[in-house]
């Protein structure tokens, strides 16, 4: 099976299972810090987070929609970046700064995802984190991703994690700008440890699903490009999630 139909079916799972759960969506925390995101709120960051360019034909956009509908709460990444940075951003430089290092992510989490269907078995972890979300138009202006994978192995999630970006083919980082996705080329992501407690159903016909709420803690950095030639390049500073709310969500076949 290929590569796009393995997440081609998960994808279809992911969202079919979450309608077996949609008495259980809590409110999200607002990640502008303005309280609970009402129900067109939630709608709207839920489909900025699967139309944008950064996710498309991507893991991630599998399974957003999900981790954003349960989580009760948004946590927030943070990236170092140098003090001229940081005062060229104060003195009202954006432009200038902005393809060098995006410094935080107003809103973010964390996903884990077990699937043993159609007799294939794998995991998924990921993060991702957002700007900009604008409720009239659902959209975000910048996303950013980091996430890595297996195949054939395993339906269990590990308790820690780390990989290559570039160099490992189940390890990739993300970023996309409004217009322009970044795919990274050269760098680094950590699941250093994660928490989850609980179990929640959400099966549905031939689905067998449960989820589980808890945190995740790590790290990435990378250096993107926009893969034309001659091209732009887009380097992400070293990026620290820690108590990341996140879902952890484990699928199969109805047996």
């Amino acid at each position: 099976m290929s590569l796009r139909n393995k997440f081609g079916i998960l994808a279809v799972a992911a969202l079919f299972a979450v309608t077996g759960c949609s008495d259980d969506i809590d409110q999200l925390v607002d990640p502008g810090g303005d309280g609970n995101l009402n129900s067109a709120e939630q709608a709207a960051l839920i489909n900025a987070l699967n139309t944008s360019g950064v996710l498309a034909g991507t893991p991630v956009a599998a399974f957003s929609s999900f981790a954003v509908g349960i989580l009760d709460e948004v946590g927030t990444m943070s990236a170092s970046r140098s003090r001229a940075i940081d005062e060229a951003i104060e003195s009202g430089i954006r432009l200038a700064v902005s393809k060098a290092a995006a410094a935080s992510y107003e809103g973010a989490v964390g996903v884990q995802v077990g699937w043993d269907l159609q007799g294939d078995v794998g995991w998924f972890i990921g993060v991702l984190g957002w700007n900009g979300l604008n409720v009239q138009t659902a959209t975000v202006s910048e996303l950013v991703a980091a996430y890595g994978y297996d195949f054939g192995n395993t339906n269990q999630p590990p308790a820690s994690t780390s990989g290559t970006i570039g160099e490992d083919p189940y390890v990739a980082g993300m970023y996309w700008d409004g217009s322009t996705t970044y795919y990274g080329t050269s760098g680094d992501a950590t699941m250093s440890g994660s928490n989850f407690t609980g179990s929640n159903d959400c099966s549905q016909t031939g689905i067998t699903c449960s989820y589980s709420t808890g945190t995740m803690n790590g790290n990435f950095n990378f250096v993107g490009s926009d893969m034309a030639e001659g091209g732009s390049t887009y380097t992400q500073p070293l990026v620290n999630f820690s108590s990341l709310p996140a879902v952890k969500m484990m699928i199969s076949d109805a047996g």
